[in-house]
């Protein structure tokens, strides 16, 4: 009981930091292969990143940085998952024929809009 207690009080510290990281963050602040991109020209710059990744590829890949925080796609078996990486990680899954630029850009927002319901049922979960 107490190393649970001590996972969810480390993910919640987590989670706050990131939710902290994001919320002081440019809402355009983007990041793709070490160049910083506006909204309007995201999707090209990371269609461009994307067409060159092997989708069979059962590994990790970093494409940057959104709000602050690392971002990528990790392919496993024959799904996909987007990821956001600060203290802690969050991720969600990509459908199989939504694999570009705006799904991922779509999962990222997903991601941090869902900040506040984790951080929620992080601290139900710890009391």
């Amino acid at each position: 009981m107490p190393e649970h207690i001590e996972r969810l009080e480390k993910r919640l510290e987590a989670l706050t930091a990131d939710q902290h990281t994001v919320t002081a963050s440019d809402p355009g602040a983007l990041v793709i292969a070490n160049r910083s991109v506006s909204q309007k020209d995201a999707a090209a710059a990371l269609t461009t990143v994307l067409e060159r990744l092997p989708e069979t590829a059962d590994r990790r890949f970093p494409l940057g940085k959104y709000r602050g925080l690392s971002f990528g796609i990790e392919y496993r078996w024959n799904s996909a998952d987007v990821y956001l990486t600060g203290e802690a990680e969050l991720r969600v899954p990509l459908a199989k024929e939504s694999r570009g630029a705006r799904a991922v850009l779509n999962a990222l927002n997903r991601i941090v809009a869902s900040y506040d319901e984790r951080l929620k049922r992080t601290r139900r979960n710890w009391n």
